[in-house]
């Protein structure tokens, strides 16, 4: 984020996790080109249209963002768009929980899990 030669996009509930020595929201008050989108394909386009800019999406979520994601990547590589770089953080659920319930030290009840993620990868993953 502190590199002055690329554009940065991410969905605003991530702008203010605290990294280890900022976030992005403390960057972009100091200038960095860090911005806000609502849609991946906003990113795409402006890679498209900033042809000479790096152009970084930060790519995070569960299952339900994964298949958006690999849209743009289809699409970017289709329209030869060279410029577009995609600094991938997915995580599965079903991993998450299986680790959680491998700690014997973690004593659950239940899990309470997001209902559109299990839209996604069923109730038996």
């Amino acid at each position: 984020a502190r590199q002055y030669d690329v554009s940065i996009f991410t969905f605003g509930d991530l702008s203010r996790v605290p990294g280890t020595e900022s976030s992005l929201y403390n960057e972009k008050s100091k200038g960095r080109d860090i911005n806000i989108c609502y849609s991946p394909i906003d990113v795409l386009n402006f890679a498209k249209t900033n042809p000479d800019k790096k152009v970084i999406f930060i790519a995070i979520g569960f299952e339900t963002t994964i298949p958006l994601t690999s849209v743009i990547v289809k699409k970017a590589y289709n329209e030869k768009i060279n410029n577009f770089y995609i600094f991938n953080t997915h995580k599965l659920i079903p991993e998450a929980l299986e680790l959680l319930l491998l700690d014997k030290e973690v004593k659950i009840d239940a899990f309470l899990c997001p209902g559109h993620v299990s839209a996604i990868i069923g109730s038996k993953p």
